[in-house]
């Protein structure tokens, strides 16, 4: 199994574990910051999130809202300062508004990070259909990036189901485009 789909499969059954009732923009961040908190300590990873202090007192990794990375990497500390010498996996960035720029924005940050998971989780209208725009989008950029390495992940959700606790649709970039993992409402984390 691919990282993105052991990635997509826990994060939607530990969101589902800690959905809270309706969420606004900080809530959802910090809703789904506290998400990516609790996999990175059940992989025993070391992590950072918006919602998490790390070590350095710094809550953001080149502003990407939550990062994970390897413990017990041969060259994880360096001289005791920290885990400069690993890379990321995954980064995770959210966006809560339903802004194109902002949206489009995140992935750009994404891409320009050496990881082997780059995962961006972001609300689109009130229906699904509505993210048609904003895939084709978030496709040519991932089109002009042909030579990076790494997996991409979107975690697609709707504006109602943000405001009722975030659900997700996985879509996984294969052969050239994002799409669903499976053809079954399994792909829908509720």
């Amino acid at each position: 199994m691919a990282l993105a789909e052991v990635f997509a499969d826990a994060f939607c059954a530990e969101e589902l574990q800690r959905r809270s009732p309706s969420m606004d923009n900080k809530g959802w961040t910090a809703h789904l910051s506290s998400v990516v908190a609790a996999l990175a300590a059940r992989w025993s990873f070391y992590g950072t999130t918006k919602a998490m202090p790390n070590e350095f007192g710094r809550s953001e990794y080149f502003t990407l809202d939550a990062v994970m990375m390897e413990r017990g990497h041969p060259r994880h500390d360096v001289a005791g300062k920290g885990n400069w010498v690993t890379f990321p996996m995954p980064c995770v960035t959210m966006e809560f508004e339903n802004e194109p720029i902002k949206i489009l924005y995140d992935y750009w940050k994404l891409l320009c990070v050496r990881s082997s998971l780059r995962v961006l989780a972001f609300i689109v209208g009130s229906a699904l259909s509505d993210a048609a725009p904003f895939l084709k989008e978030l496709t040519a950029m991932r089109l002009e990036q042909q030579g990076i390495d790494g997996e991409d992940l979107l975690l697609l959700g709707t504006i109602g189901m943000a405001s009722n606790g975030a659900r997700f649709l996985p879509l996984f970039w294969r052969q050239g485009a994002f799409a669903e993992l499976r053809s079954s409402e399994q792909d829908i984390c509720e």
